[in-house]
């Protein structure tokens, strides 16, 4: 079986990709808006991280 690990971006990435502060994905997190994110771990030590298909998709529905 071959198993493909999907390209993964921290919150600094993306923020970097999306030309936004890393504090708007912050945000955005909160509203539940923005790309969807991966939260890894639980609690105060998880993680999150941004999937970057998930954030190229949502990057081209949000383009006006």
């Amino acid at each position: 079986m071959t198993t493909t690990v999907p390209d993964i971006m921290t919150p600094e990435q993306v923020a970097e990709a999306l030309q936004v502060h890393v504090g708007t994905l912050e945000r955005w997190r909160f509203l539940g808006q923005g790309p969807k994110f991966i939260k890894m771990g639980k609690g105060r030590r998880s993680a999150i991280r941004y999937r970057k298909q998930d954030v190229d998709d949502w990057l081209l529905g949000n383009m006006k």
